[in-house]
């Protein structure tokens, strides 16, 4: 097993990590404070507590992801990423500062009482994204086929019953397939600012429809290219 000299603690925010370093010999946490999120400004202050390639350093997963731990892989730290939702946590105590978030990750890292996440490579968080993207895609394009189902409601107005098949007659089209856009491509209304507002709906809902079908098709490609 690796014997490190020491086990830092950071609690990183968008625009900021403040530092904590635990002495692997027993010593109290010391804080080093705050700094910038970037790099350079927190290798700075790593090695004031000594070489980083001996060091064991931990961070929370949350929204800043993984790209703060492959920056540090790359200057040769061993870093783990912790799992939010198992860090012990003692009753009582509700004052939460970032130093002290700090103090508590890197004491803990010394006890070993911490629980990692994977961490995936680049080129699986790049998947990831675009199976995060095509989700965003998925919501916009329910959220404008709705906005167009609830106008034509409003307005009265019910796709056709199937001509096709055992239900023929007894049921709707349905709702966004190719006899119902053929559908919609049928209606006009009287008023004008309600034929706008359809007209607007409707591009909307199939500008939605082509980012779905390119976003799938996106990820079909990266999945064929994954490691």
């Amino acid at each position: 097993m690796k014997k490190y000299s020491s086990y830092a603690g950071l609690d990183v925010h968008a625009n900021s990590i403040s530092v904590a370093v635990a002495p692997a010999d027993g010593s109290p946490v010391q804080s080093l404070g705050a700094v910038a999120h970037d790099l350079k400004a927190l290798r700075n202050v790593l090695k004031k507590a000594g070489d980083i390639s001996k060091m064991r350093i931990c961070y929370e997963a949350g929204p800043c992801g993984y790209a703060l731990y492959w920056e540090l892989i790359g200057l040769g730290a061993d870093v783990m990423v912790v799992a939010p939702s198992l860090i012990p946590q003692k009753s009582g105590d509700k004052v939460k500062t970032d130093r002290k978030d700090a103090e508590k990750l890197a004491r803990l890292l010394r006890a070993g009482e911490l629980t990692a996440v994977w961490v995936p490579t680049p080129e699986h968080e790049a998947l990831r994204n675009l199976v995060r993207a095509r989700d965003a895609v998925r919501k916009d394009l329910r959220r404008s086929q709705q906005r167009l189902e609830k106008l034509l409601l409003r307005e009265g107005r019910r796709p056709p019953l199937t001509t096709k098949g055992k239900s023929a007659g007894k049921k709707r089209v349905k709702s966004f397939s190719a006899n119902y856009m053929a559908w919609l491509n049928t209606l006009t209304f009287k008023h004008k600012g309600t034929q706008q507002t359809f007209d607007n709906y409707k591009t909307e809902a199939e500008h939605q429809t082509l980012r779905m079908q390119r976003a799938d098709k996106q990820i079909m490609e990266a999945i064929a290219e994954a490691p």
